[in-house]
């Protein structure tokens, strides 16, 4: 459903957006009007330190952002880490496919 939606905002690369205004980049695969999000979506669990699971939450804000919010699977929101100033991971744009 969101594809029929939005499909056509979300470019190749979409920022996620957390609580703490730290901003990680992941590359945006539209394959039979579906959007995946690919290339840096591992580094969600590394950065979030997710050991066994957890629950995801994308609010979609507009211009390929997303807000994140993340809980464990016990329903505890995830510590956001805090960085002064703010993280940004960013994607390699010079290995992005067209």
């Amino acid at each position: 459903m969101f594809a029929d939606d939005f499909g056509n905002e979300i470019c190749r690369i979409a920022t996620l957006v957390d609580a703490k205004d730290n901003h990680l980049e992941v590359l945006v695969d539209k394959i039979d009007d579906h959007v995946y999000f690919t290339r840096g979506w591992a580094s969600v669990r590394s950065f979030y330190e997710i050991c066994t699971g957890a629950w995801v939450v994308l609010i979609y804000s507009g211009f390929g952002h997303f807000g994140i919010s993340i809980h464990d699977r016990l329903q505890c929101p995830i510590t956001v880490p805090t960085f002064a100033p703010p993280m940004r991971l960013m994607i390699d744009r010079l290995h992005v496919p067209p």
